[in-house]
Formats: structure tokens, C-alpha cells, sequence
């Protein structure tokens, strides 16, 4: 072996290390930290009974009565779902700020959260709890129910002002009040100019009905809000410092995966007690879905990277979370309803946004290359950096460079695609003639029969690729693919018409029956088509209609 090769194969290797390292994506941290995922370790309310006793002594300012005082508070009728650090770290916001606010998604678990705590503050007395279901058009309603209202020139005091006379009367005891939905609703016209101006400022004296009313010190207020399009009220810094700092619920898929851990114990209870065959056919199937690691996996990055995506693109605020219809959809064939709820409520919310199940393909891309996370490569995030740096555009022109040669023989087989090109448009004028009706099936078929024997003599001759004919047989064999089914449908079309006016009478149900025929192939026939049978069918209807 020569000196050149000697030197020059040791680079050669050492340049495709490189390459493949610059240009190989990375495994998406998301992906790792699921894979990861350990619920035995996984720290739930469920497990964390000592941990409940000592945030009640902390919260409450006396010792539990007894071993499982704080868990007792809140496991009726259930322990939920919850990670305890979630419960804890509100817990201790109530306790700072004493009115809070819990924004979040369809599905995010708010109702469950405030009156877990709820329970937890109260002690699980219901007559320390106020609640207050809030709904559009009911604020001033809501205003003489809760704060009060003159009649007869004699005030009556709400449900509100009573309930801050109870907290007062047990200064020892702690109280809360939940305002579920409070976005429905206008909070300064629900509590009231007086209250308001009062939460502005406490220095401002609270009068109503020609009494000074006191807010209690023991009393805690917890308002839940649906952080999405559709609030009737957008709370904003204004209503924050009044009535409590907002807190956003993210969507978990830590909980998801608790939650489907805990179907999956059920099912399995089952199979060893009375055998795989004691399950339904469905059940089956989400027995084995929920017993492979790589399905529940996927599931759950699907589930997690929806959600990033909808952020990313369009808005947290159209996100879905844990609890909503989405986690019982973890069967692999159901993925396609799984990213149809997500696409049907973003479009819902926003049509005016192009969103669809292309902007899910980095998903499936992940779950292709075993977590690779797509543009994740050195390459790629080099790009990002140089752009962020403003010299994006030196590096693009040193590239280029790089990239003459290649576009030299491009341009060499730039040549020969333009003469696939001209065959492709003549097809293209041969279908769109058969489409507006200029010419019928047979003859479309023969024409671009006649095309495909150009080409083969083109190949033939060298003057056209293998792969380049290839594709254009392909595009040919799809037109006439649509031309043969357009043709069947329009005959099948012809006999329904043929048969349904034989007696030279069109019944209610025999319309309705080409009606339906014509809504089923609308998608697989052409426009002028559909227009063109839709009228002779009402035509018939008009002239032969048993009206």
C-alpha cells in the first residue's frame, strides 16, 4: 500500500465518525425520562401517610390524633391519583398566600385537586367548606346569594358574609371557600364594589348593609379556572392580586402512567384468579397493550409530546390532559382517535389555524428510531446556534461552496428530469381532460398508454433513467386507477338511476338512497362530477318525485 493511501484512509475514517456523530440525532430527554420511569418510587399521597401528618401539624398547628389523621382527611371516598410534592406544594402556597387561584386544561384534574385540599384544610368538615359553583349570566345573582342584597329597606346577608361570621366565631378552626369556574363569572361584580375595593386595599373599610364586615384570618379562598378559549372572564394581573396568586396545572404523564399501572393490577388480579379467558375480548387486548413496556412507552411520549406540540404551535390553553377521555385510548390501534381528539379540539377552538396529523409526524419519528428525537442532531442544532449568533449566513455560504460539485452533476440529471416532466404534464392534460368531461375513459386510458410506450423508448435510448420511468409509471398507474373507479361509479350511478326509475317514479326513500350514494363517493370522485350527478338526481326528483 502507498504513503497516499496510508495517510489518506486513517482521515477518510476519521471524517465519517464525524459525520455520523454531527448528523445523528440525540435521544429525546423526554423519551429517556419515561423509559426511566419507576413508579415503585414514584412518591403518591397513597404512600405518604407520615409525610401527611407532619403538613397537617405544620399547617394546622397541632399534632394528627392519630398515626393516619392526614390521609384519613382526604380518603374519602378515594385516595386520588396525585404525586404527594403536588398536593404538599399547594398546601403550602394556601398557606403563604390564603387565596389562591388553580388554572388548567380539560382533563387536568382542578375539581379533584381543590377538594382534596379542601378537605385537608377543614379536616374534612363540611360545614367549614363553602362551595361556589360559578355559571355565564348568574353574577349578580350570584352577588345577592353570596354577599346579600336590601328588601323592604332591610338587608340580608349572603351565604358568604355568614360563612366569615362562622370563621370568626371559631377563630381556632380553619375555613375555605372554592369558587369552581370563577372565569364564568365577572369576580368584582360577584363580590361586590365594597368587597372589592376592600381586597384592593385594606385600609379601605369594608361597610355593608351599614355594618363594618372583618375577612377572617382563618379563612381561605381556592378558585379553579379552565385555562382554554371559551373563558368568559380573561383573569389577569388586576384580578391575581385581589383574589389570589394563578397557579397552572401541566398536564402529568407521571399520572397517566399511575393511572394506567393501577388498570393494569386490576386486570391482571383477574387473569390469575380465573385465567385470561375471564376477560372480554377488549379487555384482553388492553391486558397484553398494558403488560408490553414499549407500548405503554410510546403511549405515554405520545400523550406527553402532544401536548408540547399544541404549546409550541398553537396555545397551552388548547392542551388535553391526564383525566380527560385521552387516557383510556392506549391501545396502538387507537392512536389515530388518540391524535383526531387533539386535531377536532384545537380545530374547534382554532379554524383558523392549520392543524392537523402532520404536526405529530416527530412523534412517530421517535417511535421509529427507538426515542431519536428528529433535528436533535449536532448538525441541525448547529444551524439554530449559528443563527442565533448572526452567522448563519457566512456559514451557509462556506457550505455552498462545499456543494458546487454536487450541483454540477446535478444540473446534468436536471436535463434528463425535464423530460420526465413534460411527459408528466401531458399526462396530467389527459386526466384533467377526462376530469372536465372533454374526453371518456377509454379514450384517457389509451392515451396514456401511448405516453408509457414514449418512455420506454426513451429508456431504451438512454435518455431517460430507470427510476425516472419508474415514477412516471406510477403516476400513470394512479391516474388510471381513478379513471377506472371514476368509470364504475358512473355506471353503478347509471343503474341505480336505471332501476329506480323504471316505473318512471322516484319514491322519498329511493332519493334519499341516491342522495346517500352520492355523499359516500363524493370524496373519490371529482367536483364537476358530483355537481353533475347531484343535478340529475334532482332533476328525477323534480320530474318523477312522489311528492
Amino acid at each position: 500500500m502507498s504513503r497516499f493511501w496510508k495517510i489518506l484512509i486513517p482521515i477518510l475514517l476519521v471524517i465519517t465518525i464525524l459525520f455520523w456523530k454531527v448528523t445523528r440525532n440525540k435521544i429525546d430527554p423526554i423519551w429517556s425520562k419515561i423509559e426511566n420511569l419507576d413508579l415503585s418510587k414514584v412518591e403518591t399521597l397513597e404512600k405518604s401517610t407520615k409525610k401527611l401528618n407532619v403538613l397537617y401539624e405544620e399547617f394546622h398547628h397541632k399534632k394528627p390524633s392519630h398515626k393516619s389523621y392526614g390521609i384519613d382527611l382526604i380518603s374519602k371516598p378515594y385516595v386520588p391519583i396525585m404525586e404527594y410534592s403536588k398536593f404538599e406544594n399547594f398546601i403550602r402556597a394556601l398557606n403563604k398566600e390564603k387565596y389562591i387561584i388553580i388554572s388548567g386544561v380539560e382533563g387536568g384534574g382542578s375539581t379533584t385537586l381543590v377538594r382534596t385540599l379542601a378537605k385537608f384544610i377543614a379536616e374534612n368538615d363540611n360545614s367549614r367548606i363553602l362551595n361556589v359553583m360559578c355559571a355565564p349570566q348568574f353574577d349578580l345573582i350570584y352577588h345577592k346569594k353570596y354577599i346579600g342584597e336590601t328588601i323592604n329597606g332591610k338587608f340580608h346577608k349572603g351565604e358568604l358574609l355568614k360563612f366569615w361570621e362562622q370563621c370568626l366565631a371559631n377563630p381556632d378552626k380553619k375555613y375555605i371557600a372554592i369558587f369552581d369556574d370563577l372565569d364564568k363569572v365577572n369576580p368584582e361584580t360577584l363580590l361586590g364594589p365594597d368587597v372589592w375595593a376592600h381586597l384592593t386595599s385594606s385600609n379601605h373599610k369594608l361597610v355593608i348593609g351599614g355594618k363594618t364586615i372583618k375577612i377572617p384570618d382563618n379563612y381561605f379562598m381556592l378558585s379553579t379556572t379552565l385555562s382554554a378559549v371559551g373563558s368568559r372572564v380573561q383573569l389577569h394581573n388586576e384580578h391575581f392580586k385581589r383574589i389570589g396568586k394563578d397557579y397552572y396545572l401541566q398536564p402529568s404523564y407521571v399520572e397517566l402512567a399511575l393511572y394506567l399501572d393501577r388498570v393494569k393490577k386490576k386486570l391482571n388480579k383477574k387473569v390469575i384468579e380465573n385465567g385470561i379467558s375471564s376477560l372480554s375480548k377488549i379487555a384482553q387486548k388492553q391486558h397484553n397493550s398494558l403488560n408490553d413496556k414499549r407500548q405503554v412507552l410510546e403511549f405515554l411520549y405520545l400523550f406527553a409530546m402532544s401536548n408540547n406540540i399544541i404549546e409550541k404551535d398553537v396555545s397551552r390553553s388548547n392542551q388535553l390532559a391526564q383525566w380527560s377521555s385521552l387516557r383510556k385510548l392506549y391501545l396502538p390501534k387507537q392512536r389515530n382517535d388518540f391524535i383526531n381528539t387533539f386535531v377536532s379540539h384545537v380545530n374547534a377552538m382554532h379554524p383558523d389555524i392549520k392543524f392537523d396529523k402532520n404536526n405529530f409526524n416527530p412523534i412517530f419519528y421517535t417511535f421509529k428510531n427507538n426515542g431519536l428525537q428528529k433535528g436533535s442532531s449536532s448538525l441541525a442544532l448547529g444551524f439554530k446556534v449559528f443563527k442565533e449568533w448572526g452567522f448563519l449566513t457566512e456559514f451557509v455560504v462556506a457550505i455552498c461552496f462545499a456543494l458546487i460539485t454536487a450541483l454540477v452533476g446535478l444540473y446534468m440529471s436536471g436535463k434528463r428530469k425535464k423530460k420526465v416532466t413534460k411527459f408528466l404534464i401531458k399526462s396530467e392534460e389527459v386526466y384533467n381532460d377526462f376530469e372536465t368531461r372533454k374526453i371518456n375513459p377509454e379514450e384517457a386510458v389509451n392515451r396514456l398508454d401511448v405516453l408509457k410506450v414514449e418512455i420506454e423508448n426513451h429508456t431504451r435510448d438512454n435518455k431517460i433513467s430507470f427510476p425516472e420511468a419508474i415514477f412516471f409509471y406510477n403516476s400513470v398507474r394512479s391516474k388510471v386507477n381513478s379513471i377506472e373507479i371514476t368509470k364504475n361509479i358512473n355506471t353503478t350511478f347509471l343503474v341505480l338511476m336505471d332501476v329506480f326509475l323504471d316505473d318512471e317514479e322516484l319514491s322519498l326513500n329511493e332519493y334519499e338512497k341516491l342522495t346517500t350514494f352520492l355523499e359516500k363517493i363524493k370524496s373519490t370522485i371529482s367536483e364537476s362530477d358530483f355537481i353533475v350527478m347531484k343535478k340529475q338526481v334532482d332533476d328525477a326528483w323534480n320530474e318523477f318525485g312522489d311528492k
